[in-house]
C-alpha cells in the first residue's frame, strides 16, 4: 500500500508541476492560454518524434552515427524521451483545464473495466482466459490503489 500511496503522490506532483510550469512558460514566452495550448500540441508532436528516434536507435534501426551509444545509454535516452512526453502531456492537460492525475486514473479505470468485461465474455463462451493474473482495480484519483510504478 505504501507504494500505491507513493504512486498517487507522484501523479499529484506531476499535475502540480504542470500547473506551475505552464504559468512559468506562458510568462516566459508571453503566451496566453490558447497560444500555450496550441504550442503544447506542437511540442507534443516534437517529443513523440524524439521517442520514435530513441526507440529506433535502441533497436539498432538507425544510421551508424546515431548508434554510438551503448545499449544502457540508448535505453536511458528512450526513458528520458518518454518522460518528456509525459511532462508535455501534463502541460497540455493543464492548458485545457484538465488534471493529469485525474484523467489518467479515469482512463485506467476504463481500461480495467473493458479488460474485465472481455475476460468475462471469454469465460462465458468457454474460451480459455487470455490473462490469468488477478487484475488490480483502480480506485479514485484521490486514492490510487493501483501500483503504477512497479519495482523491476
Amino acid at each position: 500500500m505504501a507504494r500505491a500511496a507513493q504512486s498517487a503522490r507522484s501523479l499529484r506532483m506531476v499535475t502540480e508541476f504542470a500547473a506551475q510550469q505552464a504559468e512559468f512558460l506562458k510568462h516566459l514566452f508571453d503566451q496566453d492560454d490558447d497560444e500555450f495550448a496550441y504550442l503544447s500540441v506542437i511540442k507534443l508532436q516534437e517529443e513523440v518524434g524524439e521517442v520514435a528516434e530513441a526507440f529506433l536507435a535502441l533497436r539498432k534501426v538507425q544510421r551508424r552515427e546515431k548508434l554510438q551509444a551503448t545499449t544502457p545509454e540508448l535505453r536511458a535516452a528512450l526513458g528520458r524521451e518518454i518522460g518528456d512526453v509525459t511532462i508535455v502531456l501534463s502541460l497540455l492537460a493543464d492548458a485545457v483545464g484538465l488534471r493529469f492525475d485525474e484523467l489518467l486514473v479515469e482512463r485506467l479505470e476504463d481500461i480495467h473495466s473493458r479488460r474485465e468485461k472481455l475476460l468475462a465474455e471469454r469465460a462465458s463462451n468457454g474460451d480459455r482466459p487470455a490473462y490469468k493474473r488477478e487484475l488490480p482495480s483502480p480506485s479514485t484519483a484521490n486514492d490510487v490503489q493501483l501500483d503504477l510504478f512497479p519495482a523491476r
